[in-house]
């Protein structure tokens, strides 16, 4: 909401949805847009376009999780590859 208020625009919310397939079928049906990942234009729904924006976009956090009793070789690995790829 930060970034629209940026660019001066404010988005009435009317549905909310967690599923990445299930916020593209909310388009599909009229119900509005929405701002996704670009990896969810790999659903290619009938009548939903996906548009790439313009300006710089803010970061997103992302964030790892493990149990406890794994294997620790495998976690370091893990965030070895992701700190590689400036996921910090």
């Amino acid at each position: 909401m930060g970034f629209c208020a940026e660019h001066d625009v404010y988005p009435q919310v009317v549905q909310e949805a967690v599923q990445m397939y299930t916020i593209v079928n909310l388009v599909a049906a009229n119900l509005g847009v929405s701002i996704v990942p670009s990896s969810v234009s790999v659903f290619q729904r009938s009548g939903v376009v996906f548009r790439p924006f313009e300006d710089k976009v803010p970061p997103v956090p992302f964030y790892a999780a493990w149990r406890t009793d794994t294997n620790q070789a495998v976690i370091s690995a893990f965030v070895e590859i992701l700190q590689d790829h400036n996921f910090r």
